[in-house]
């Protein structure tokens, strides 16, 4: 186990290589339930799915670097000899997560072949939600195809994210193909991270008890912050729960610039505008205890103009 354990995490910082800085920046600026476009795969509207709203499933073939933002049957069939690793980055709305099912798959695991699905995503060898505000380790994150084949499983490989966002990665040969179902559910209850599919919107994040959580804006973002309440503080001086504003072109938190930090206890008074000008955006709270913490913030996409302006002074 240790050794496919090692060998995923191996293919999985692979991934600086497949996946394009486009993907982030272009992918997510349309709201998420947006119409298809008019690719002769698709065959229907997404009108949903909200906690009880009906769904339509779309279909369509990957590319193989891809991401998904509405509920679709997706296929992806090798025509080349490139052997290239593939995947697919799925995404939901703030208030769902992920679920993925493997309807088909010709993969031949004896050749080299996998496929292999990860909770969170994975780019420039980071990975999102990093390991520190992740409530699993690497190894409960990763669920193999080619493992459970050899484990000899005779159910489907079905999969639920803890959050918004997950990854399906392979590498496939000649002929090979996979089809997968791609499906957003409303999360019934809080979700600890969350990266937003939208350019611009308000968010209230709530603390998560003994959890460091974290808002991710994959974009350069004008924040201004509305309300900040760290309640009193813990018995245990040691340990402080905080909310830090970031910013910086990894996935990972611990890698990012610290712009602005709040410690308990603390009441905002009054609006705070932070220019948060990298690739990455980041709103983390850590708290410890059983105190109710909040942070209301509004977000916007930065223009170029605005960019410009910000190098140059």
């Amino acid at each position: 186990m240790e050794t496919s354990v090692r060998q995923s995490h191996q293919r999985m910082r692979a991934t600086k290589e497949l996946f394009a800085e486009y993907l982030l920046l272009t992918f997510l600026v349309s709201p998420l339930r947006c119409q298809p476009s008019n690719d002769e795969d698709q065959a229907q509207i997404i009108t949903g799915p909200g906690p009880t709203e009906p769904y339509s499933i779309s279909s369509r073939s990957l590319n193989c670097v891809d991401m998904a933002k509405v509920d679709s049957d997706l296929t992806f069939v090798q025509t080349d000899e490139s052997q290239a690793l593939c995947g697919v980055y799925l995404i939901g709305d703030v208030h769902e997560i992920i679920s993925v099912e493997v309807l088909e798959a010709k993969v031949d695991c004896d050749q080299g072949e996998f496929l292999e699905i990860f909770d969170g995503w994975m780019a420039r060898g980071n990975i999102l939600p990093s390991d520190g505000d992740h409530a699993l380790p690497l190894e409960k994150r990763i669920v193999g195809f080619c493992e459970r084949q050899r484990a000899r499983y005779q159910t489907a490989l079905t999969f639920t994210s803890t959050q918004n966002v997950a990854l399906v990665q392979f590498r496939l040969y000649m002929n090979s193909e996979i089809k997968i179902r791609f499906r957003r559910i409303y999360a019934t209850s809080l979700k600890c991270n969350v990266v937003t599919p939208t350019t611009q919107g308000r968010y209230t994040m709530y603390s998560v008890q003994g959890r460091s959580c974290t808002f991710s804006i994959i974009q350069p973002t004008l924040l201004e912050v509305e309300e900040v309440l760290l309640s009193s503080e813990n018995v245990n001086a040691t340990r402080h729960d905080t909310i830090e504003i970031l910013k910086g072109d990894s996935l990972d938190t611990a890698a990012m610039t610290l712009v602005q930090r709040y410690q308990a206890p603390y009441k905002s008074d009054g609006l705070k505008k932070f220019v948060l000008d990298q690739s990455h955006a980041a709103v983390r709270m850590t708290s410890f205890g059983f105190h109710d913490n909040t942070i209301k913030f509004k977000y916007t996409k930065m223009s170029d103009a605005e960019l410009n302006e910000e190098l140059c002074t």
